[in-house]
């Protein structure tokens, strides 16, 4: 948090992008986060990454909305539900659809993105 304060005040920050796929792993972690980014003055707008098959549920949308997130970048692996299946991935099309819809209620921008290699589901390179 204070690398995030000095961003800021040192360089005129007027967001930040978060390039971790594991930023949104734990919902209690992003519920901890917003109350220390609410405890600490004003929030930095940011965007970051998000896998579709992370457990997302309103709780999440809410919290990363609340500590200022405006874009969220979801991995998705595939547009299509017969190779989402071929994959064995637990991420399916409806899922994703709902979750942008909740995240837009919320006001944040839903990216989806394609994730290639990780056809047995494992996320390991």
């Amino acid at each position: 948090m204070k690398r995030i304060q000095r961003l800021r005040r040192d360089y005129a920050a007027e967001r930040i992008w978060f390039v971790d796929d594991i930023f949104g792993l734990e919902p209690v972690w992003l519920e901890r986060w917003d109350a220390a980014v609410e405890s600490r003055g004003p929030r930095l707008p940011y965007k970051c990454l998000q896998w579709a098959d992370l457990p997302i549920g309103l709780n999440v949308f809410w919290a990363l909305a609340r500590s200022g997130c405006q874009t969220l970048w979801m991995g998705v692996k595939s547009g299509s539900e017969r190779v989402l299946q071929a994959m064995r991935t637990s991420i399916r099309v409806e899922e994703v659809r709902i979750a942008a819809l909740l995240l837009r209620r919320q006001g944040m921008v839903t990216v989806a993105y394609p994730i290639k290699g990780t056809a047995s589901g494992d996320r390991s390179p």
